[in-house]
């Protein structure tokens, strides 16, 4: 079933699919209480009964409402029922792979202002106790004034927090994109593994 024109929470029309991942998928989309247009990521519903998946998921939005910087997507809005969703801020400049995959590559200035903010962003995630562990080009998106945003904390290692949600010896990130020490076990990663 195609859920374009649907309404998540009786508030968000969902608009069009902007991206999908491997347990959730993003949609532009409508809130119809406060008039404006921002981001959805609803779970997949093969993962909506997965108790450990939802808590990722609840932490995913947790961890984001915390950092509350320039430089990091902010989340609007969650619930887990009737579907688990975060709502966000849109951030309409697709993203640095989207930059990379262009026709003319960025130049020196841009590169350096898109790292700037994005070593900005994990400066803040790194105060907070936050370990991204998937620092990729497709989760950094650009704003129309080309202001980047770190995006998609899915598999963030919170140690302030819950540290049961990674498996000993377990293996998270994307391997194009990981540290050496991340290959081995997603929970020895640091800072310096971002």
């Amino acid at each position: 079933m195609d859920p374009i024109g649907t309404k998540v929470n009786q508030r968000y029309t969902l608009q069009a699919e902007l991206g999908r991942g491997g347990m959730a998928t993003v949609y532009r989309a409508h809130d119809e209480l406060l008039g404006r247009t921002l981001a959805i990521k609803l779970l997949e519903p093969d993962f909506v009964k997965r108790e450990a998946v939802l808590r990722r998921f609840m932490t995913e939005a947790q961890v984001m409402v915390r950092l509350h910087h320039s430089n990091v997507v902010t989340v609007l809005d969650f619930d887990h029922l009737p579907v688990p969703f975060i709502a966000m801020e849109l951030v309409n400049g697709g993203s640095v792979r989207d930059l990379l995959r262009g026709i003319e590559p960025p130049g020196q200035t841009q590169a350096l202002d898109i790292i700037d903010g994005v070593l900005s962003g994990l400066i803040r995630t790194h105060a907070a106790g936050i370990i991204h562990r998937d620092i990729k080009p497709a989760n950094i998106l650009l704003t129309d004034a080309g202001v980047p945003k770190l995006t998609d904390f899915g598999i963030a290692r919170d140690a302030t927090r819950e540290r049961h949600l990674t498996r000993s010896n377990a293996v998270l990130g994307t391997p194009a994109f990981m540290a050496p020490e991340q290959r081995k076990s997603a929970a020895k990663v640091t800072e310096a593994s971002d």
